[in-house]
């Protein structure tokens, strides 16, 4: 056995102890003086206020669980992008494709009494040289709503939020059942999700299904605010903000066992669907957190635990801090972390639905396996590791953050998962987002580009722009994604690179 573990564990230790120091020295910095009226907060820049009156601390709670991982950038009222361009897919274990790929994409985004109403589409079509469109774009009635990129009101952390379209990082409560999950990792099976939260001040919900085709992850999060309840807004400072919540999500749809034609070879149905045995799965969780300092303060610390159980299987339970450091210089400047302790029995994957969880469900720990999570799970034995994560954002120009958790002694649980936006000048864009499953130290994370990889990045360059406000832009993309391979029943890792050229519109 290696030493990695207790090495970790160790600089686990030290960084919390110098993250307290830390926070001590911002206590002293940035608390308001004895005796002295506390100064309004900074106005978010990020979003408006909402419409319903919900107390300021009951909106740090929600906001410091939604924040960690938000790179939105600054909208724009109105965004065209019109492009074309080369797509080449190249299979590890399949022959090279290239198509010529042309999109147009429109986003809106208006100000809704209070708050914000979004709607974007996304009209792609991939043809080859014979004028074929690709395989698996629309050969089925639900991949046209792909279409719908997304239609949004609200922002998560706001009193309202809802959304239909593609998820790309879905958390629930503390993420020890959902975290970060998307829907978009298999190649040829993009779908069309939905959110729906609300936080009334004594009480609330966030819920998500991850497609509204086939309704296989279906759950949510029920939470209350019982002394805020019981006693009003304002009567309680800071104690009046602590916050019960209550978990509970399924796969209705999770494969149980893999069913085949023959030895080695997976079955498939008339519309080219894996068959299996249907097990669905269920998880439920409890959780307690209370944020710590007046919402005044530019540090916010909400520390919390956290218990979930995998029906029929194993559990688990995890406590931390999340912490919010929030413009302390006046120049927009915003560093968002959290450090967990996690803790798991026999037969429990903390984390259940991931990143990465529409590929594991079939095929887990990795692309080779002909098994599948849900039965996987039996396997499974108890194991101790941290979670941390780390988030920071400069005006508009610099958006970065990143998790990593790491179950020590089960090289199977650890995932890492990053973003990272940066637009310094306008005519420079980069945006990159990575998913990494199966991590047993650290340095499996700097093998980027590998089987148990998901990674999406864009480079663009605006050499000049048309007269009024038409930028003309050249882009690379490149996708590292999975998609199943129906002659040999496996998930095979493709590289796609799409070089391109684009006019861009928007005010």
């Amino acid at each position: 056995m290696t030493h990695a573990p207790h090495c970790l564990a160790r600089a686990a230790r030290r960084a919390l102890a110098a993250g307290v120091a830390a926070g001590g020295l911002l206590l002293a910095l940035f608390a308001p003086a004895a005796g002295a009226e506390e100064a309004p907060a900074p106005a978010p820049a990020a979003s408006p206020a909402p419409a319903t009156d919900v107390s300021p601390g009951a909106q740090d709670a929600r906001r410091a669980m939604a924040a960690v991982g938000d790179l939105r950038p600054k909208e724009k009222t109105f965004n065209l992008d019109f492009g074309a361009g080369v797509k080449v897919v190249d299979g590890a274990d399949s022959d090279r494709e290239t198509f010529f790929t042309f999109h147009l994409r429109p986003d809106l985004n208006i100000p809704l009494f209070g708050t914000s109403l979004g709607a974007g589409l996304n009209l792609e079509i991939d043809v080859d040289h014979d004028l074929h469109v690709r395989d698996g774009m629309y050969d089925e009635r639900s991949d046209w709503l792909t279409i719908l990129r997304f239609v949004r009101v609200g922002h998560k952390g706001e009193t309202f939020y809802g959304r239909l379209g593609a998820l790309d990082s879905v958390d629930i409560g503390y993420r020890t059942i959902v975290n970060h999950y998307r829907s978009d990792v298999d190649f040829t099976q993009r779908k069309v999700g939905a959110e729906l939260a609300l936080d009334l001040g004594p009480f609330g919900f966030e819920s998500f299904t991850s497609s509204l085709s086939y309704m296989e992850i279906i759950g949510g999060r029920a939470f209350a605010r019982p002394i805020r309840a019981a006693a009003g807004a304002g009567a309680l400072p800071i104690v009046e903000n602590l916050e019960f919540g209550g978990t509970y999500v399924t796969d209705q749809q999770a494969p149980g066992r893999l069913l085949f034609d023959s030895p080695g070879k997976p079955a498939f149905d008339a519309d080219g669907h894996m068959e299996a045995t249907w097990r669905p799965v269920y998880a439920w969780g409890l959780d307690a957190g209370l944020p710590l300092l007046p919402k005044s303060w530019v540090l916010q610390v909400t520390p919390y635990a956290d218990r979930s159980h995998l029906v029929g299987h194993g559990d688990g339970r995890s406590y931390g801090v999340i912490g919010d450091l929030k413009d302390p210089f006046g120049v927009d400047f915003n560093v968002r972390s959290k450090l967990e302790r996690r803790e798991s029995g026999d037969e429990y994957i903390p984390g259940y639905f991931d990143a990465t969880y529409d590929v594991d469900r079939f095929t887990w720990p990795d692309l080779a396996s002909l098994t599948t999570k849900r039965r996987a799970l039996d396997g499974v034995t108890r194991a101790r590791g941290i979670f941390g994560e780390l988030g920071v954002s400069f005006l508009d120009i610099l958006s970065v953050d990143g998790s990593y958790l790491d179950m020590f002694g089960d090289a199977d649980a650890g995932l890492f998962t990053a973003r990272a936006r940066v637009t310094p000048l306008d005519q420079f864009q980069f945006s990159a987002e990575y998913a990494r499953r199966g991590i047993g130290d650290l340095t499996d994370v700097l093998r980027v580009v590998s089987d148990q990889s998901y990674v999406r990045a864009r480079a663009g360059y605006s050499p000049w722009t048309l007269p009024g406000v038409v930028g003309v832009w050249l882009t690379v993309d490149f996708e590292r994604a999975w998609r199943l391979d129906k002659s040999t029943g496996r998930f095979e890792a493709i590289d796609v690179i799409t070089p391109g050229v684009g006019l861009n519109y928007s005010f």
